[in-house]
């Protein structure tokens, strides 16, 4: 045994050791630089913050930056450094190396700057700021931040969406809202349009969320935020919403057959236990009235559907506290009306691709003018072109608006046709009093002025055109060139007008032109006594078509307090008949150029509605309606009554709001 001695491995051991304690110094040496300070305190790198983006205007020459947003978790910043990155020369740097620092001598251009901080660790973090110098005021859009993505476990249901460090280079920020774009359930919001809201009964499963940060100028930007809801500890239950149904909805008496229908979640169970908890909503149409009855219970139902496609969730918890959901889904099918097929001719094309804001006709001339194009960049993207169509000489010609405008309200008086009213662009997008006048007999433009700047719904009777929203209806006798002025009896927008009866009209209308509050007022002007009365809508209503017929007058479609109607209702001012009531073949809002005329036959557009290939048509001499049946899809259109003639103007790409084509429809 004497070849194997400690003596012969003493040099082995002893290299192994040395190796040993070498990994040993390396391991910890390498740990305590890059992860702890003595005492095991982490280090992490500071937070940079440069302050917003900022905008200032000529002769001011100079900007103070400000660093002081910038922090370290576990120590402390010990320098500051401000340098230019990008920009036109000869700026100044006042103080380079402080917190704050003011730049002097700037010139017209943008300057990126950026600031570099380093802690006591030796660590750094930068951050950027651009500042525009303009030579007159531009402006340019917010930067909506909608803070760091967030992860919570149920039980806890609960977050804060926090978009404060959002920012606008002009310092004009007018308006934040909070909407859900990804998620299931109906959570709450405490303040979803302030900077920051709580949102409340998130459910399992992930959420997504949206901040749009509007500017004083309409400019708009977004950003989303993801939140993870985990489940609870446990084995979840199984939810079964049942299977999706087809449900008949007879246009005859406008109700569903069955009138009541139910929803059945019995063949739900949890494999660990028992469920504790049933919940039904309705999660599509979105913001959708409709209530479920026993929605707490495994069967619930629902009444009052209109045709369309509605989507249940049901929500089932177990004795763990754990959530599943599924969902089942009701197709409403209009029945028992006759269908009409409609054919599109084509015409032409517009010279710009827009949502067009006004249209009319006079002279043998149809006259598309105004609205937004695609945007481009940041800014309002609003147009004066007007587009003229002779159905006579099928001749295409344009024109321009006196301003570039969006909104506008159209009337036809003798040989004049009336633009009036919207939002323009006047340095920045504001409402307009302007009213521009084409005259089809010695072809020229003049304009008018508007009492008051707004967006209007015009009319016109004899040799008066009427324009009302707000507080007020304004009369413009075109022969005097004068301006009279009445009161409503209740200030709203989104006004539908009619002349009925050698009477004007003007129906419903709301608090604002989106989520407003409904109002059933009518205001009825009578020029040939130059007077004012009051009448009301069965139910209050906005965004409706409206139409006087033979002594008739009838509304169709709308907006109520419990969402889009298809309820149409024709009072009978020549017979005695009263009220009598219809429905459209499915429900829908409407504007001022979403129905037209052809010959006894009047046509529906509506502005909104899952069927974008079929429309409502009225015999108004026969009472009869029938479902008009298109070969195409073309999306929102706007109806053009052209003598005894129907025009329709919409996009030739489905699924895109901004309008190319103008088409003749015969059915």
């Amino acid at each position: 045994m004497d070849f194997i001695t400690f003596k012969s491995m003493k040099k082995p051991a002893s290299i192994f050791y040395v190796w040993v304690g070498l990994c040993w110094l390396i391991i910890n040496s390498c740990a305590k630089d890059l992860s702890y300070e003595d005492g095991g305190t982490p280090k992490t790198a500071p937070v940079a913050f440069a302050g917003k983006d900022q905008s200032i205007v000529l002769p001011q020459d100079s900007a103070y930056l400000d660093g002081s947003g910038s922090y370290d978790h576990n120590g402390s910043i010990t320098t500051f450094t401000w340098t230019k990155l990008s920009g036109p020369a000869n700026s100044i740097t006042t103080s380079a190396s402080s917190k704050t620092t003011w730049i002097k001598k700037l010139t017209e251009g943008s300057y990126v700057f950026e600031l570099t901080v380093t802690n006591n660790f030796k660590l750094t973090a930068k951050d950027t700021l651009t500042v525009y110098v303009d030579k007159t005021k531009i402006a340019r859009p917010p930067d909506a931040q909608a803070g760091p993505d967030q992860t919570i476990q149920l039980p806890i249901n609960t977050v804060t969406l926090d978009g404060s460090a959002s920012s606008d280079p002009d310092n004009d920020i007018s308006d934040y809202l909070w909407t859900r774009i990804k998620g299931t359930g109906n959570p709450t919001y405490t303040s979803p349009a302030n900077a920051t809201t709580d949102v409340t009964k998130l459910t399992a499963g992930q959420h997504q969320f949206e901040l749009r940060v509007t500017d004083a100028t309409g400019l708009v930007d977004r950003d989303t935020i993801a939140v993870q809801v985990n489940e609870a500890p446990g084995v979840p239950p199984i939810a079964n919403a049942g299977l999706h149904q087809n449900i008949p909805y007879d246009l005859s008496n406008c109700s569903t057959n069955p009138v009541i229908i139910p929803l059945t979640g019995t063949e739900s169970y949890d494999p660990d236990g028992t469920i504790t908890k049933y919940n039904w909503q309705i999660i599509f149409p979105v913001n959708s009235s409709i209530t479920v009855a026993n929605s707490n219970k495994a069967i619930a139902s629902v009444t009052g559907l209109l045709a369309g496609k509605y989507i249940f969730e049901l929500s089932v918890t177990d004795n763990d506290g754990n959530v599943k959901k599924d969902t089942t889904q009701l197709n409403i099918i209009a029945t028992n009306r006759q269908l009409m097929q409609a054919r599109l001719t084509t015409i032409g094309s517009l010279s710009e691709k827009r949502k067009v804001a006004g249209v009319g006709f006079v002279g043998n001339k149809i006259f598309l003018a105004g609205g937004r194009y695609q945007p481009t960049g940041p800014g309002p993207n609003f147009t004066s072109r007007v587009d003229i169509y002779d159905i006579a000489t099928k001749d295409w010609s344009t024109s321009e608006l006196s301003q570039k405008k969006w909104g506008i309200a159209t009337a036809v008086a003798g040989n004049k046709i009336f633009f009036g009213g919207g939002t323009a662009l006047q340095g920045n997008a504001a409402p307009t009093t302007r009213v521009d006048i084409y005259d089809v007999g010695d072809q020229k433009w003049s304009t008018a002025e508007l009492p008051k700047a707004g967006q209007y719904t015009a009319v016109a009777q004899g040799n008066k055109v009427l324009f009302a929203g707000g507080n007020s209806a304004y009369s413009f006798d075109y022969l005097t060139e004068r301006w009279s002025t009445k009161t409503l009896s209740q200030s709203r927008v989104s006004i539908a007008a009619a002349s009925v009866g050698g009477s004007i009209y003007f129906s419903g209308g709301a608090t604002s032109a989106v989520g407003g509050t409904p109002f059933n007022n009518i205001d009825i002007y009578e020029p040939k006594t130059n007077s004012w009365s009051v009448s009301s809508m069965s139910k209050a209503k906005y965004a409706l078509a409206s139409i006087g017929l033979r002594g008739k007058a009838l509304w169709a479609g709308g907006v109520t307090d419990k969402g889009l109607t298809n309820e149409v209702e024709i009072l009978d001012l020549l017979n005695g008949k009263g009220t009598t009531f219809h429905c459209l073949f499915q429900p829908g809002s409407f504007s001022t150029n979403s129905m037209g005329k052809l010959g006894n036959y009047i046509v529906f557009f509506p502005d909104s509605g899952d069927d974008k290939t079929r429309f409502d048509i009225y015999d108004s001499l026969n009472d009869k309606w029938y479902i008009g049946v298109l070969d195409k899809k073309i999306g929102p259109a706007i109806l053009i009554t052209a003598g005894s003639q129907l025009y329709v103007v919409g996009s030739s790409t489905p699924g895109i709001d901004y309008y190319d084509q103008l088409w003749k429809l015969d059915f």
